[in-house]
């Protein structure tokens, strides 16, 4: 804590922007052994192992193409250890679930549910393939405003590059927090140059027509292709804000994930 305020990385203030969640996912684990029974080798489907700066990681491309998320290879295989191996070493592993191949190594083949992070914008874009435009619709909304109230106070903060870290002033924080007009946030960053004018007027024009829409939805059916459009244009302004936030906010080449879990077996 600073006497000023608080201090936030970067790599914090882009999970907390892009809202990063942790998802179970079916994770393939492939672990290996020696005649001695201990793990020489594990890995990760869809996982792969890279080094950034003399450290370990698992990667996973999957989520944001743009900005890959990294699990620290020793959180992962401190809970593959405990989830994983102890429970199994020394019990017989046969059955449909665990095959196991005897000979020079011994290697256990899982399916797994585990959690690794998953944006908001990979949810959004899930629902408007599965057509669910009134799930993708409302969650725009607060996605958005949610963004804007961050984009704001990052804005007027003060951004230390040197340690890649944000002074935050809780009274400003504060101040963001209180604001609940949406059209009022949308104005406001453009006032403190956090977004471009056409920016503006696009998420004032989404605003007012979600709200037309919502307001004509217990008297008329919408068509599928006016919900469509605009569950679009809010997905859109989802990327416009994050290439503007990155102009605020320098964006790191990876973002840590602190927390890697396996939840079921």
């Amino acid at each position: 804590m600073d006497d000023l305020g608080k201090r936030i990385s970067f790599n914090k203030a882009w999970k907390d922007f892009l809202i990063m969640r942790a998802i179970p996912y079916n994770l393939r684990f492939i672990i290996y052994f020696d005649s001695n029974n201990k793990v020489t080798r594990i890995d990760v489907e869809t996982l792969k192992e890279i080094d950034i700066e003399g450290q370990q990681y698992f990667c996973d491309e999957s989520t944001i193409p743009s900005l890959p998320l990294v699990y620290p290879k020793n959180v992962v295989l401190s809970e593959v250890e405990s989830k994983i191996v102890r429970p199994f070493l020394g019990k017989q592993l046969e059955g449909t679930k665990i095959a196991m191949w005897r000979g020079k190594s011994q290697t256990i083949r899982k399916r797994i549910e585990a959690q690794l992070g998953r944006s908001a914008r990979s949810e959004i874009q899930k629902a408007i393939q599965d057509k669910n435009y009134w799930e993708a619709l409302f969650s725009l909304h607060q996605i958005l405003e949610h963004r804007f109230r961050k984009m704001l106070l990052y804005k007027s903060s003060h951004i230390d590059l040197s340690s890649e870290e944000i002074l935050i002033d809780e009274y400003k924080e504060k101040f963001c927090q209180k604001i609940k007009n949406f059209k009022q946030l949308a104005k406001l960053a453009f006032l403190v140059g956090a977004i471009e004018k056409e920016t503006s007027e696009k998420v004032i024009r989404f605003d007012s027509q979600r709200d037309n829409i919502a307001h004509k939805l217990l008297r008329m059916k919408i068509p599928d292709h006016a919900l469509e459009n605009l569950c679009l244009l809010g997905l859109e302004l989802m990327d416009t804000l994050e290439k503007c936030f990155s102009e605020i906010v320098k964006k790191p080449k990876f973002l840590e994930m602190g927390k890697f879990e396996i939840i079921t077996l």
